[in-house]
């Protein structure tokens, strides 16, 4: 029986929280040692953080060394400043960049005076080891955290770059359905920097009732029933990422910014990952001597049952296994995606019209063999058995 003509679990689906707007909370900027703006969305945080961290060097020509593989915003946000991105590749079967790769670049490349890292998918990357190489070289490191809202004692042993965005647009972890932070070090010159951003305009505040509204009714179209109707109606234009130049940065207004805050605690507060509880049951499905085409990334373990994933991530050798596992999944019920399916380089070329960027085989290699799993918290035990066994039937 096609389970997904009547019930269909979406890829990502934390539900969007209706915080109150009224009341002070904690949230993001009671983070000690940190101070926090607030604009429209992530890629407008992700580009004040940018413009913040180049502007000692002036109108000196600047790079910034990013993933080769990630959301296209990346480069939105880098070109909308003014600089350009250096493509890093990943390590081999891993969401993180390779150090060393990192260090040669910037060796090489004077140039570069900032590295952006990404928590993709929310597994962290080696921040550590980046904060290393960052201050060997004198450049800024911007941590971006748009798909991983960790709890509050995770995100504060995580945050040691010089800038640090998050994004709660949809299908994000916290979902407000638009907004984005920028976390600064409090030390920081935060009168300059308000005042550089403080001139900018709002674009217009949006009513918080009509907010609820369209948050109810984001809520309603993730239900299985309905998100099964959606699928078929509009199909792969749900949830299609494609890189779009970004025009303009317009800060969140204050009612809007404590809306987010209120949301932000409740995740803190209530939101159940089912990471740890899929992944035990894909493993107990998996035999001694493995599944012939699949694997994890090999970083996925390091910390998971202390941190929240948005997807799960998996790894498909064969491209007709893939799409099969796709098939089997939707059938069973389950919308499983291959998210970004192209490298960044790939998708940059394509919109610039000509190959600039070489190809990076980690970045590619990654890309061509992934399927992610959805984890958020509407799943229930059910659908993750099935999913389970479903990796484990397509795989073998």
């Amino acid at each position: 029986m096609n389970r997904s003509l009547f019930y269909l679990q979406a890829p990502v689906g934390n539900h969007s929280y209706f915080g109150k707007s009224d009341r002070q909370t904690a949230g993001l900027s009671a983070i000690e040692g940190w101070s926090a703006l607030w604009f429209r969305s992530g890629t407008m945080s992700l580009a004040a953080a940018v413009a913040v961290t180049l502007e000692p060097f002036g109108d000196e020509q600047t790079k910034v060394l990013v993933p080769g593989y990630g959301c296209p915003d990346l480069v939105s946000a880098l070109r909308f400043c003014g600089a350009e991105p250096v493509f890093c590749d990943l390590l081999p079967d891993s969401t993180r960049l390779d150090p060393a790769l990192v260090d040669q670049h910037l060796k090489t490349d004077r140039a570069i005076k900032a590295i952006i890292g990404v928590d993709l998918f929310g597994i962290a990357e080696d921040w550590k080891s980046l904060r290393t190489i960052a201050d060997r070289h004198q450049v800024a490191l911007i941590q971006d955290f748009a798909q991983s809202v960790q709890t509050e004692d995770v995100l504060k042993e995580s945050l040691v770059g010089d800038a640090a965005i998050l994004s709660f647009g949809r299908g994000k972890p916290v979902c407000c359905l638009g907004g984005g932070a920028l976390l600064l070090p409090s030390n920081a010159d935060a009168a300059r920097i308000n005042g550089q951003w403080g001139g900018l305009g709002t674009s217009g505040t949006r009513r918080i009732g009509s907010m609820r509204v369209k948050r109810a009714v984001y809520n309603f179209s993730l239900r299985p029933l309905v998100y099964a109707q959606l699928a078929r109606i509009l199909g792969d234009r749900i949830g299609c990422t494609r890189y779009i130049p970004l025009q303009s940065v317009f800060r969140l207004p204050d009612a809007e910014a404590q809306y987010i805050e209120r949301a932000v605690e409740q995740h803190w507060s209530h939101h159940q990952d089912k990471t740890a509880r899929l992944l035990d049951l894909i493993e107990h499905q998996i035999p001694g001597d493995g599944l012939p085409s699949f694997r994890f990334p090999k970083n996925l373990h390091a910390d998971i049952q202390a941190r929240a994933l948005l997807r799960l991530p998996i790894l498909v050798a064969h491209s007709d296994s893939r799409q099969h596992l796709i098939r089997g999944l939707r059938f069973n019920g389950i919308s499983a995606t291959t998210m970004y399916s192209r490298p960044l380089t790939t998708i940059v070329n394509e919109y610039d019209g000509h190959s600039r960027y070489r190809a990076l085989p980690n970045a590619e290699g990654f890309a061509k063999q992934l399927v992610t799993l959805p984890v958020h918290s509407r799943l229930t035990e059910s659908d993750m058995r099935r999913m389970a066994q479903t990796v484990a039937e397509y795989c073998s």
